[in-house]
């Protein structure tokens, strides 16, 4: 397309990227990354920024959003050929949109069939790139990530014997299969069967991420092993070294922090979350940190995606977040960072009254009518956090207020307009993807999404 071209077609676009794409087509040449991210960033936070809801759909499958370039709302791009029932699908996008080398370089989605089949096809227009055939013998269901835009894992489902099998005493040994691919071109470098003669017969599930293969036991444990050691290795029941063991709650362990920290729920101490060191899993000072008091639902507890080894804490009504300071040598504390603290507005103070007989009688709180946090998203490239919450007194809207990632600073509030029909107590996503804030919702056995669009009244 000719610039004189796009000049024209975006004239006619008030969306906040269209703005700066046009800014730098009249300047005829292209603005450095990061500058172009500063100003979309400005323009989002700017008060005469407004949201537009530009699309919306429901289907009884499964959606999800993949931010692949600028859009003013849904259509279809292509439609997969039909090879069966897809099990699971992985997204690999990078950063070059621009390559020659169609094959490596662009977009694409990774698609597992039940046929035991697994291609690429390219993100935007559904070109089949490349295919591979899997081996017979295991039921693969699943694509993960080991290390994002490098290689990525085939899951087999978790093996069990047979009702013949079991009468006769028949014992599987091999639990699950590891098919580990490179991403782009996509090629085939190593299997793994786990087997409990290895690992032990406690051994009821295993993961791989970060070249690390996660077992997960019966008794609560959960061992790490090197993932390249465990594959190396002709006789693994030999000599294999435990990167590091602990005992935790539904096996549930997170590794982060400087220095590196793991976060667990002790064996039968649901609500209690424990920041523990990775070295000696001494707890760090203040490091216990405990379910909210207003909710009956569970805290969720993690470790800022960001890899600052900030640590969030979410629950349904507060949001807290939390460091690793180390005061003095050898002493590592979790302090609470109060700018980002966002307790809700109408959180009750600590008042107190008295009867005629001189009882005191504590102010009673109504949990219904505190907001309700549903989604927390984070924002990379504009160092942004978003958090999604639910009001009572506004069941048409979704309020989205944007924080600075860095300071904790409120910078803007967005209230996003919702179905008559939407179920505040469904499941629900808030994406933000540079100027557009995605909603999706799963409720009355649909999922629905909705887009909506930042755009400025005027631009420059």
């Amino acid at each position: 397309m000719r610039i004189a071209d796009r000049r024209a077609r975006l004239r006619s676009e008030h969306s906040v990227v269209a703005g700066i794409i046009k800014r730098q087509l009249d300047a005829d040449r292209v603005s450095p990354y990061r500058l172009g991210l500063k100003i979309l960033r400005n323009y989002l936070i700017n008060d005469a920024t407004e949201v537009q809801k530009v699309n919306e759909q429901s289907s009884p499958k499964a959606i999800s959003f993949v931010g692949c370039g600028r859009s003013r709302g849904l259509h279809r791009l292509f439609e997969l050929p039909e090879q069966g029932k897809i099990e699971d699908v992985l997204v690999y996008e990078v950063p070059n949109y621009g390559s020659s080398d169609l094959s490596n370089q662009e977009p694409s989605i990774i698609t597992l069939w039940t046929k035991c089949q697994l291609s690429r096809y390219h993100l935007l227009s559904g070109t089949l790139l490349e295919s591979e055939t899997l081996p017979a013998g295991a039921k693969f269901m699943h694509l993960s990530w080991n290390n994002i835009h490098d290689t990525f894992v085939v899951r087999s489902s978790l093996s069990s014997p047979s009702s013949l099998e079991r009468r006769a005493g028949i014992r599987r040994n091999v639990l699950l299969t590891f098919l580990l691919f490179q991403v782009a071109p996509m090629r085939f470098l190593k299997r793994l069967d786990v087997d409990k003669k290895t690992f032990g017969s406690t051994l009821t599930d295993a993961q791989i991420q970060h070249d690390m293969l996660l077992m997960m036991h019966s008794n609560g444990y959960v061992r790490i092993y090197s993932l390249n050691e465990v594959m190396e290795q002709r006789k693994p029941s030999q000599g294999l070294s435990v990167l590091f063991e602990i005992r935790c709650e539904k096996h549930e362990l997170q590794i982060g922090g400087f220095p590196w920290h793991c976060i667990i729920t002790p064996t039968r101490q649901r609500g209690v979350f424990h920041v523990l060191d990775l070295r000696d899993r001494k707890m760090a000072v203040n490091g216990a940190l405990l379910n909210s008091s207003t909710s009956l639902e569970d805290d969720k507890v993690y470790f800022h995606p960001d890899e600052s080894g900030r640590i969030f804490q979410v629950s349904l009504h507060e949001l807290k977040m939390f460091r690793l300071v180390k005061p003095r040598p050898g002493v590592v504390r979790v302090e609470s960072i109060p700018g980002f603290s966002v307790a809700t507005p109408s959180s009750p103070s600590q008042q107190e009254t008295y009867t005629s007989s001189g009882r005191r009688v504590m102010r009673r709180v109504s949990l219904e009518a505190l907001p309700e946090i549903i989604h927390l998203d984070y924002e990379d490239e504009l160092e942004l956090i978003a958090v999604a919450e639910y009001r009572s007194e506004d069941p048409h809207h979704v309020l989205v207020t944007l924080f600075d990632n860095v300071t904790g600073c409120r910078l803007k509030e967005c209230a996003l307009l919702v179905p008559h029909d939407w179920d505040p107590y469904g499941k629900h996503d808030v994406i933000i993807n540079m100027d557009q804030m995605v909603l999706i919702s799963q409720f009355q056995s649909k999922f629905h999404v909705q887009v909506f669009q930042l755009a400025c009244k005027e631009l420059p």
